[in-house]
C-alpha cells in the first residue's frame, strides 16, 4: 500500500500479489469517486430544497402583508398548489431519468435550471394568483432532482454497502437546505423579499454548474444494461416484466406497509416545514422585534438536529444490518416515529418561555427524521436497479400527494373552525408520528430476513436483476466470486 502505482507496475512481483494491489488502487479510487458523488448530490438537494423552503421564511411578515394572502392561501402555496405538480411531474422524470437516451444527469440538470428560473420569477409575483402560477413551475423542476439522485446512489453504494448512510447523508441537503431558507427570513428584512427569491433561484444555477463538472454522462453504461436485457430471456427483464414490478408493488405487502408509513410521515413533514416556523414566529417570539432572531435561532436547530438525526438513523440501520439485524432499517424508522410522539407533545406544551421551546424543538427533531434513510433503503432494495429512477418517483410521487393534504387540513381547521394553530400542530403530528410507527413495526416483523427486489426468489436478494445469469441464481449482496476448488469443481462463493 506505501508503493506508488508506478512502482506496483514496475516491479518484479508475481502476478498475484500484482492483481491484488491494483485491486487495492481501483477500490480507492472508486471510494473517492463515490465520496465526491454524493457531496455534489447533497450540494444540489441543499440549493433545491433552499429555493423551495424560502417561502415558508419570507411569508410572515413580508408577503402576508404585501401580497395580502390568509393562512389558507399560504396553505395552498407550501402545500397542495406546489405539490400536485410536483407529483404530476415526478414520474414522467423518473421515466426520462431511467431511459437510456436521456440518463439521470440530463434530467437533474433540466430540473436545477427550470427551478432556478422559477424561484427567481417569485421575485415579480403580485398576488395570490401569479405566485400560485410561478410555484407551478419550481415544483415542475424540482421534481426531476430527487429520484434520479437516489437512483445514481442505490448504482454507486448498492453493492459495495452503506446505502441507508448514504441515503441519509443526501437527505441531509433537506434540512441544511431548510437551514439555508431560514437566512431568507433575515435577508428579506435587511434587502426585501424580492431579491431574497433571487439569490435562492442562482443557487440551483449553480448547482448545475456542480452537476456538469462532476457527475459522469451515465447514458452508455444505460444503453449497454438495455442491450443485455433485450438479449436476456428472463421475463422480468422485459416491458411486461416491468408491469409486473409495479403491479407487485401495489399488491405486497412490504411496498404497501412502506407506502402507508410513508404518507404519514410525508403528511407529518409538510406540517413541520410549511407551519411550524409560523407558529415559532407568531406564538414563542414575545414581541415582533425578536422576529427575526427566532427565525434564525429555528433554522439553526432544526438543521443541526435533523443532520444529526438523519445520519444517524442511517448509520445505526447500517451497522445492525452488519450485524446480522436484517429488518433494522424498519426497526429504526419505527423507533424514530414512535420516540417523536411525546417529544413533540412536549415541544408544544410544556414550554414556559422561547429558550425552553427551542430546547425541545431540538430533542423533538432528534427522533422524528431518523427514519429518512432508512426508509428511502428499503424502497431502494424492493426496487430492481434498472427501475430505480421511475420506482421512486412513484413511491415518491404517492407519498407527497398524501402530504400535501397536512397543510390545506391545518389552514382550513384554523380558518373555518377557529382552532388554535398549536393544538392542531400537536394532533396532526402526534398522530402520524404514531400510526407510521405501528405500521413500521408490523414492516419489521413480517421482514425478519430483510428485504429483496420484488418477484425475487431469494431472501437476501443483490438488486442486481439487469445481469443475466447463466449458472442459475445470483449471488449474495456481499458474495464475490473466486476461482478456486468449489463443491462443484466451479466457482465457489465468498461471503
Amino acid at each position: 500500500q506505501e508503493m506508488s502505482i508506478y512502482e506496483v507496475l514496475s516491479s518484479k512481483t508475481p502476478r498475484v500479489v500484482l492483481e491484488e494491489d491494483l485491486i487495492f488502487y481501483k477500490e480507492e479510487r472508486i471510494r473517492l469517486v463515490e465520496c465526491i458523488l454524493l457531496i455534489i448530490l447533497c450540494a444540489v438537494n441543499i440549493a433545491t430544497q433552499g429555493s423551495r423552503f424560502s417561502l415558508n421564511f419570507v411569508f410572515y411578515p413580508h408577503l402576508q402583508r404585501d401580497l395580502e394572502l390568509t393562512d389558507t392561501e399560504y396553505g395552498i402555496l407550501s402545500g397542495m398548489g406546489f405539490s400536485v405538480i410536483m407529483v404530476a411531474c415526478m414520474i414522467p422524470w423518473g421515466l426520462a431519468a431511467d431511459n437510456p437516451l436521456v440518463g439521470r444527469r440530463l434530467v437533474i440538470l433540466a430540473g436545477l435550471g427550470i427551478q432556478g428560473i422559477f424561484c427567481s420569477l417569485q421575485s415579480v409575483a403580485w398576488g395570490f394568483g401569479s405566485l400560485l402560477v410561478i410555484r407551478f413551475g419550481l415544483a415542475a423542476g424540482q421534481s426531476a432532482i430527487q429520484a434520479p439522485c437516489l437512483a445514481i446512489l442505490a448504482k454507486s453504494y448498492q453493492k459495495t454497502g452503506g446505502l441507508a448512510t448514504a441515503n441519509a447523508l443526501f437527505t441531509m441537503g433537506i434540512y441544511l437546505g431548510g437551514g439555508l431558507a431560514s437566512i431568507g427570513g433575515e435577508l428579506a428584512y435587511i434587502y426585501g423579499w424580492h431579491t431574497t427569491f433571487v439569490v435562492f433561484g442562482m443557487l440551483c444555477f449553480i448547482g448545475a454548474l456542480a452537476v456538469v463538472l462532476a457527475v459522469p454522462d451515465d447514458r452508455v453504461d444505460m444503453r449497454i444494461e438495455a442491450e443485455i436485457r433485450l438479449t436476456s430471456p428472463r421475463p422480468d427483464l422485459t416491458d411486461i416484466g416491468k408491469l409486473r414490478y409495479f403491479v407487485a408493488w401495489f399488491t405486497s405487502p412490504a411496498p404497501l406497509l412502506l407506502t402507508s408509513a410513508g404518507c404519514l410521515r410525508f403528511m407529518a413533514g409538510f406540517c413541520l416545514t410549511s407551519f411550524l416556523p409560523v407558529y415559532f414566529q407568531k406564538h414563542v417570539a414575545k414581541d415582533p422585534s425578536s422576529i427575526a432572531h427566532i427565525s434564525l435561532s429555528y433554522g439553526i436547530i432544526t438543521t443541526v438536529s435533523g443532520c444529526i438525526s438523519v445520519v444517524s438513523g442511517g448509520f445505526l440501520s447500517d451497522s445492525l444490518v452488519k450485524c446480522n439485524v436484517f429488518n433494522a432499517p424498519a426497526l429504526v424508522s419505527a423507533a424514530g416515529s414512535l420516540a417523536a410522539v411525546p417529544l413533540t407533545l412536549l415541544m408544544f406544551y410544556a414550554p414556559v418561555d422561547e429558550s425552553i421551546s427551542l430546547v425541545f424543538l431540538f430533542f423533538s427533531y432528534l427522533a422524528t427524521w431518523l427514519w429518512m434513510g432508512p426508509s428511502t433503503s428499503i424502497a431502494q432494495e424492493l426496487l430492481p436497479k434498472h427501475l430505480h429512477a421511475t420506482g421512486l418517483s412513484i413511491y415518491l410521487a404517492i407519498c407527497t400527494l398524501f402530504g400535501t393534504l397536512g397543510p390545506i387540513i391545518v389552514g382550513l381547521m384554523q380558518d373555518s373552525y377557529g382552532c388554535s394553530l398549536r393544538t392542531v400542530l400537536a394532533f396532526m403530528l402526534a398522530l402520524n408520528y404514531f400510526l407510521a410507527g405501528v405500521l413500521l413495526l408490523i414492516l419489521a416483523y413480517l421482514h425478519q430476513d430483510g428485504f429483496s427486489p420484488l418477484l425475487s426468489e431469494s431472501p437476501r436478494g443483490d438488486n442486481d436483476s439487469d445481469a443475466p445469469s447463466a449458472q442459475g441464481p445470483t449471488l449474495g449482496t456481499n458474495a464475490i466470486e473466486r476461482p478456486g476448488p468449489g463443491p462443484s469443481g466451479g466457482y465457489q462463493k465468498e461471503a
